[in-house]
């Protein structure tokens, strides 16, 4: 069950733990609210989500912008035959989901978490009121948004081309920059069945290219799906 958070009242001392706006307005700084509006962030929800619950459904109509505080997320799509492609991997640190919000749209993909999650949910009709008496925090909000989305974006279309030893050791690197403000050079591996939705490729390929790397101590297993990563030789492998 989805589990929602309470409500940040101050600014806190780091942004991981907060929302978006928190982390734009600064301290000692909030915009001016019409006065019937005692709390400006009172409509963001914050909320926390477990391994493999869903965030948003396809389908639904947007009514918030989705920003991920922590943890991380696939944008889901399935085909008539039932299989999956991941297109779209949102992590924490401010990457936005359902801007589709915006234009009265409804989600086109699944989201669901692949880690244990944390997102604040900021709803439309705030921004919108955002937009009008703080036009300049508005569209700083919307390219930090935007510049987010845009490097996730890329990410995506890197994971599709080449050869796959450097499509997996772009997508380990991709995931070594959502935690690199956890353990130095330790990363939870996607499992092998996320890894084939996002790379297009069989789970018998990734485990023969994730034996090799194991090999040439490119990956040393620490647990289950967690590694010490040599971020250097990943690098160059990642071309």
């Amino acid at each position: 069950m989805r589990k929602v958070l309470r409500r940040w009242t101050a600014i806190p001392e780091t942004c991981e733990q907060s929302c978006d706006l928190h982390c734009l307005l600064g301290p000692g700084h909030l915009p001016r609210w019409p006065g019937q509006m005692a709390d400006p962030l009172e409509g963001v929800k914050h909320e926390h989500y477990e391994t493999g619950e869903t965030l948003c459904h396809r389908g639904v109509r947007c009514e918030s912008i989705v920003s991920i505080r922590s943890g991380l997320v696939k944008l889901v799509d399935s085909s008539e035959d039932g299989l999956q492609r991941i297109v779209l991997l949102a992590g924490g640190g401010g990457d936005a989901i359902c801007l589709e919000a915006l234009l009265d749209g409804s989600m086109p993909h699944d989201v669901v978490a692949l880690r244990p999650t944390r997102i604040c949910r900021v709803p439309v009709a705030l921004l919108r009121q955002i937009a009008e008496t703080e036009p300049q925090l508005y569209l700083r909000l919307m390219s930090f948004w935007q510049r987010n989305l845009a490097y996730a974006q890329s990410c995506i279309s890197q994971f599709s081309t080449g050869p796959i030893h450097a499509r997996i050791a772009r997508l380990i690197l991709f995931r070594a920059n959502i935690e690199r403000k956890r353990k130095p050079n330790e990363i939870t591996l996607l499992n092998r069945q996320d890894m084939a939705a996002v790379l297009g490729v069989s789970q018998e390929n990734i485990s023969r290219c994730i034996a090799g790397f194991s090999r040439a101590k490119i990956l040393r297993k620490i647990k289950r799906n967690v590694y010490f990563c040599d971020l250097p030789n990943l690098r160059d492998l990642a071309g």
